[in-house]
């Protein structure tokens, strides 16, 4: 089953290839590439989570199969991009989608302030830094962060003004997933996911902060491995 990835704030679809599900997992990661980043770097940033879904979906077709079964994953700012991927799949029924997993992102349903809008510079990074709990080293470069904020800005002023479509639901599985020490996104923040769904939904917790993964995704890609074998194996009856 093909995973398809969306990346967080700022990042680019590197931060998922050296993922390695277990030996026994019938699991593909496909990373996302959004513009403005690697080898995208010489197309604008979305300054939309629509646009950005719209991104995305263009590479799930141009590598997943019609009607092929495919999951969407995305983190932080990410769940957005992931979350709207879902909703035009659905709707276009090109693919199905057997799940999505939102990961340390509150739901797109409650409007978010995250007060970025008019800040510049240090202030800007400074603030960033407080809302991602993560200090990348290469916004400490000057020639890096002017590759970097371009991205990064559009994409966390686009997932500050997104809001879901009121009354959505969509009929795909959630799985919402936190660091269980994340000070930025709540178990209660992540249970709001459960007005997004016509179908099953469940929360977990593994070890870790907001960037959780980052260190080591083992525990999340056993999480999924196992999530969507079951899914899988339930699917073939």
């Amino acid at each position: 089953m093909k995973f398809y990835c969306c990346p967080f704030a700022g990042a680019g679809a590197s931060v998922y290839r050296s993922w390695t599900p277990p030996g026994d997992a019938e699991i593909e990661i496909r990373p996302v590439q959004l513009a403005g980043r690697e080898e995208q770097f010489g197309l604008p940033p979305h300054e939309d989570v629509a646009a950005a879904a719209a991104h995305a979906l263009g590479q799930i077709r141009r590598t997943a199969a019609i009607g092929e079964e495919i999951v969407l994953f995305g983190h932080s700012s990410g769940a957005a991009v992931a979350f709207e991927t879902a909703r035009a799949i659905t709707a276009s029924g090109e693919f199905r989608v057997a799940g999505l997993v939102v990961s340390g992102a509150p739901d797109p349903v409650t409007p978010l302030d995250l007060s970025l809008r008019g800040l510049e510079g240090e202030e800007f990074v400074a603030a960033v830094e407080r809302l991602i709990g993560y200090a990348h080293p290469a916004l400490a470069q000057p020639e890096l962060r002017e590759i970097l904020l371009p991205p990064l800005r559009a994409d966390l002023l686009a997932r500050e003004a997104y809001l879901a479509p009121a009354g959505t639901r969509l009929p795909v599985p959630v799985l919402a997933v936190r660091g269980a020490d994340d000070p930025l996104v709540s178990r209660a923040d992540l249970a709001g996911w459960e007005r997004v769904t016509s179908e099953s939904f469940d929360v977990a917790e593994l070890p870790g902060e907001h960037m959780y993964f980052l260190p080591d995704p083992g525990a999340l890609l056993d999480l999924l491995a196992t999530r969507f074998a079951v899914t899988a194996r339930e699917g073939a009856r």
